[in-house]
């Protein structure tokens, strides 16, 4: 029997090209038909909500913000999360076309809409799509069945945050009205779009509904050209989960809807139109998104929120001048694989010889092209991202590169590593990329760490950036900088590099090592080797962290890096940040 695949023709279509198609089977196991009741209370306290509807007329898909400081955007059906509701006029701006696309959807006609539920703060989103069935007789409420529910990674999610003096400040400003244009954007309107560091994207396939997303990048990641066939907007995608819902919708649906806020003063750009992916053809992996601009509503002062910018994600790429858009250099890189060891039952490290001097950061990844078939059988090779776990020489350059990889049952590229790979074996490497790291290098080639305290959270195999700080750090003489690394895992034997990590414990007065067990009990410790550091039963509470910070200095420049199941990271950063951590970094399986 063929394998349930989540994606339509035009998402296979796009994984295809992109050479994601396993990968995009590995991550799409979390696409659900319901919202799970764990997600219940980070949809309901959003105080951002992005839905894309679509114009019945027309088929223009467009893109409308909901803002609230406190209460509900959306709740939620309590029992199958099959259900999600919207207190539409408390939320949405009064002249949004949200209102006008979805009039009279009680009635024979539904509406597609796509719902994204974004905490700025806490870098984190989830997405769904389903269809307005419903609405009050007053339009109070709009009443949403989900047919698709999954969430997505924080990557290049910028930091904002709503300021207290905000709490009793009406969203919207009525006065505010659309200035509606169909022959490209004004002034105002480009320059906020052109300084922008996020946009939300809307794109709609019929058999499957709409969908809303977000895509971010440092300012002047979006931009804007004029010429004789009108005006166009371009920005680059960035790389993700490998499932392309919204570039496998405009693969068989051009139709596509961009909305930029001004986040300072409160405007908003919402633009359809036309889109299309542009592919570079001597590297896949890199590509852009190109919308032709049919019509602009653009709403200045719309909303009367202020908000304040933390941070911008600090795995956002660089932004190129102008005059060099679209170049760059061949990084192909032929590896040879020199060396396979056991790190626990189900985790081994791979270490490979390049033909050239690599340059890393201790916590970057890199992503290789195996030799191997999509999981269909198709002749393509298959894309995949680990993180780099030994640091050795990288700063100065080095030619080895060692990647730790947990066998999953159902991970196609890690079983090809753990049961296939011979040594010798050669595979290449795209690129090594990724800031999920505190180690800087000077202009005169000399070391530093960004932070006083070091945090390292890990569960499962997301422990392999946090072997890679803690060895860099300590590899390159950072000894100052206090490290404290928590690891959560199901038994100590399954603990990757547990033999390692107890004897920097006991051996670097630097460095404070706990382990949390979820499969044992405290009397089981007794003569384990994790008990040579600090072993607890159980998953980590809040008072559990709240007691291993005690000794941390807080009012000292501190980073926490987060890594592991996305579940993990959501509750983990959420805690930290409770507990006074400002700087939390995450980094997750699903990019």
């Amino acid at each position: 029997m063929a394998p349930y695949v989540p994606f339509h023709q035009g998402e296979v279509a796009i994984q295809r090209k992109a050479r994601t198609v396993g990968m995009a089977l590995e991550n799409g196991a979390v696409i659900a038909t319901n919202v799970p009741l764990h997600k219940k209370h980070d949809i309901e306290s959003a105080q951002t909500v992005i839905v894309s509807s679509v114009d019945p007329v027309h088929g223009h898909v467009w893109v409308s913000p909901a803002m609230r400081f406190s209460g509900k955007i959306l709740s939620m059906d309590p029992e199958l999360g099959q259900a999600l509701h919207i207190d539409a006029p408390a939320v949405f701006h009064p002249t949004d076309i949200f209102f006008e696309n979805t009039k009279g959807s009680a009635a024979a006609a539904v509406s597609p809409v796509g719902v994204l539920a974004i905490d700025f703060a806490n870098r984190a989103r989830y997405r769904t799509n389903g269809i307005v069935v419903g609405s009050s007789e007053a339009g109070e409420r709009i009443d949403i069945h989900v047919k698709e529910a999954f969430p997505n990674c924080p990557k290049y999610i910028t930091r904002r945050k709503l300021p207290d003096n905000m709490a009793d400040v009406t969203p919207f400003n009525v006065a505010a009205v659309p200035i509606v244009a169909h022959s490209g954007l004004s002034p105002e309107a480009r320059a906020l779009v052109e300084r922008a560091d996020t946009l939300f994207l809307g794109t709609f396939f019929e058999p499957t509904g709409a969908d809303a997303n977000v895509r971010g990048g440092n300012p002047g990641f979006i931009r804007v050209f004029d010429d004789q066939n009108g005006t166009r907007i371009e920005f680059d995608d960035y790389r993700g989960n490998g499932m392309f819902q919204s570039l496998g919708n405009l693969d068989v649906n051009p139709r596509a809807g961009i909305t930029v806020i001004d986040f300072q003063h409160g405007s908003v750009v919402q633009i359809t139109g036309d889109a299309f992916v542009v592919w570079d053809d001597q590297d896949l992996t890199r590509r852009k998104v190109a919308l032709h601009v049919s019509q602009v509503r653009f709403t200045r002062h719309a909303f009367n929120y202020h908000w304040d910018l933390c941070e911008y994600s600090p795995y956002n790429p660089q932004i190129a001048p102008a005059h060099e858009i679209g170049r760059k250099e061949n990084s192909e890189t032929t590896l040879t694989l020199m060396r396979i060891k056991e790190e626990s039952p189900n985790v081994k490290s791979f270490r490979f010889v390049s033909d050239r001097t690599l340059h890393f950061l201790p916590g970057q990844y890199a992503t290789f092209v195996l030799p191997i078939p999509d999981r269909e059988g198709n002749d393509d090779t298959c894309v995949r991202s680990w993180t780099i776990s030994e640091t050795i020489g990288s700063l100065l350059g080095d030619t080895f590169l060692e990647i730790s990889v947990k066998r999953n049952p159902d991970g196609h590229a890690s079983k090809w590593l753990h049961d296939e790979a011979k040594l010798g074996q050669q595979v290449t490497l795209l690129a090594v990329d990724g800031h999920m790291t505190p180690i800087m290098m000077s202009e005169d080639h000399i070391p530093s760490c960004s932070a006083a305290n070091v945090l390292l959270f890990s569960a499962g195999i997301g422990i392999t950036p946090s072997m890679a700080i803690l060895r860099g750090l300590r590899g390159f003489n950072l000894n100052d900088t206090k490290v404290k690394l928590v690891h959560t895992e199901r038994t100590e034997h399954e603990i990757p590099f547990a033999g390692e990590l107890v004897r920097r414990n006991r051996v670097d007065p630097e460095t404070d090592v706990h382990f949390f067990l979820s499969r044992r009990t405290q009397e089981e410790f007794a003569s384990s080797l994790v008990s040579q550091a600090s072993a607890h039963a159980g998953y980590a509470t809040k008072d559990d962290l709240s007691r291993l910070l005690a000794d941390v200095n807080l009012a000292e420049e501190t980073v926490a890096f987060v890594c592991g199941p996305a579940g993990f990271m959501d509750s983990t950063t959420r805690i930290l940040q409770e507990l006074g951590v400002e700087h939390v970094v995450s980094e997750s399986f699903a990019f």
